[in-house]
């Protein structure tokens, strides 16, 4: 298992932990005699929807491939960069760590409380106990209707204009996608499109989640200050038209399919619209396997 994905798999644990711990532990409160509080159910039914959500992520996680998020830098500067996901894995391991310490030590608190306390099965807990009970019966139950909303609501965000690739003979045609203020109001502007030919590539991967994105990203490129820096000084200069494209646009995220086009002037890591996006990578390695072929071919000719 990669580093990065060590690190990433310790920072979803330390969430898990926590909010898994408020799962057993509002109950537990709810168990000291005070009158009725609903807030007990607000609170209860945020915990369990964030744990579920955080559970979802962490499988999304643990599909994380080793070869995708693996990052060569080009120069020193870069290597220094990368070197950051060993400090983050050793300080998210140490925090991991004093989690487990703090809530052993509640834990050791709450045992000495309660054994000198007197426990009361009463309304509070039945609805803390009830919340979690109605929660998963009705995910089990509407798992098909919760999947249709969320088709719908997907369907919707689909709509939201973002980054979309078109093929070509020798590489692809990328529009931004970009909006601008007219004199009839504000429409996306059609000249936020920028060619990029496959032989300035020498990478291209299709990331299957926005955290392998993030993984990539945040634990093997690292903090590297000169892309950020690539990417505002670029993005102006080519607003003003003084370049054909930024060298540097970095706009990966939760919507769309996250995708890295990267080259020797080239590093985008954005998250496109295109549905499937498994073409893409299939041309540009027929296109790989073409150029290695073309030497061959004209020799023999």
């Amino acid at each position: 298992m990669s580093v990065q994905k060590k690190t990433v798999i310790l920072q979803y644990a330390f969430g898990l932990i926590i909010v898994t711990f408020l799962l057993v532990l509002i109950p537990l409160f709810s168990l000291f005699p005070t009158r009725p509080d609903f807030l007990f159910f607000p609170t209860a039914l945020f915990v369990i929807i964030g744990w579920d959500i955080l559970r979802g992520q962490f499988r999304n996680i643990l599909g994380i491939r080793k070869d995708v998020i693996s990052y060569q830098p080009s120069d020193a500067i870069g290597e220094i960069a990368s070197k950051y996901k060993y400090a983050e894995l050793v300080g998210t391991g140490f925090g991991v760590l004093i989690l487990a310490l703090v809530i052993g030590f509640f834990i050791f608190i709450l045992s000495l409380i309660f054994s000198h306390s007197r426990i009361t099965f009463g309304p509070n807990f039945y609805m803390v106990i009830g919340t979690y009970f109605l929660y998963s019966t009705a995910r089990v139950i509407l798992r098909e209707q919760f999947s249709n909303v969320a088709t719908r609501f997907s369907s919707v965000l689909k709509k939201i204009p973002q980054p979309r690739y078109r093929l070509e003979p020798d590489g692809i045609l990328l529009d931004f996608n970009w909006y601008k203020l007219g004199r009839v109001g504000i429409h996306l502007d059609s000249s936020r499109r920028v060619k990029i030919r496959f032989d300035e590539l020498d990478d291209v991967r299709i990331f299957n989640s926005y955290q392998e994105a993030r993984t990539f990203m945040q634990d093997s490129v690292g903090p590297d200050l000169r892309l950020a820096a690539s990417q505002a000084a670029g993005w102006y200069r080519y607003t003003k038209h003084d370049i054909e494209r930024p060298p540097t646009y970095i706009a990966y995220g939760n919507l769309g399919t996250n995708i890295l086009l990267k080259g020797k002037n080239l590093f985008y890591p954005l998250a496109v619209g295109n549905e499937d996006t498994s073409d893409l990578t299939h041309a540009f390695e027929e296109y790989k396997k073409t150029q290695s072929n073309f030497p061959e071919s004209t020799g023999t000719v």
